[in-house]
């Protein structure tokens, strides 16, 4: 999902857009931190392991997380230094999927929009 850029003010538009940056900002801060805490995960964009074994691994750090947190198991401090922003669309997709996918997506985004935040 990505937030609605050209929603009008004191729409249910613009309030699914502070939503979502709102979200999507603590998930982007938590998806650093993570990687800064558990190095399997890595911070270079590689996949270091299988792709069975790094789905587990994606699994298995939040979880461990959570133990530590109930434990109060002291937490390494994130690195500043992360970049999180999101990685480039597959080149291997064409436009007319891509114009395929964008559509369908916005579609959803509206229905999510009228549902959640009118």
């Amino acid at each position: 999902m990505t937030p609605d850029l050209e929603a009008a003010p004191n729409s249910s538009a613009e309030k699914y857009t502070k939503w979502h940056c709102q979200v999507r900002n603590c998930v982007e801060r938590m998806n650093g931190y993570l990687k800064s805490t558990f190095s399997s995960l890595g911070i270079d964009r590689v996949l270091q392991q299988s792709r069975n074994k790094a789905s587990q691994l994606i699994y298995d750090c939040p979880t461990l997380y959570n133990i530590m947190l109930h434990y109060r198991i002291p937490m390494k401090q994130p690195m500043d230094n992360l970049d999180v922003t999101s990685e480039k669309s597959n080149s291997l997709i064409t436009s007319v999927d891509q114009t395929r996918l964008l559509t369908i997506a916005r579609q959803k985004r509206e229905g999510l929009i009228n549902t959640y935040f009118n």
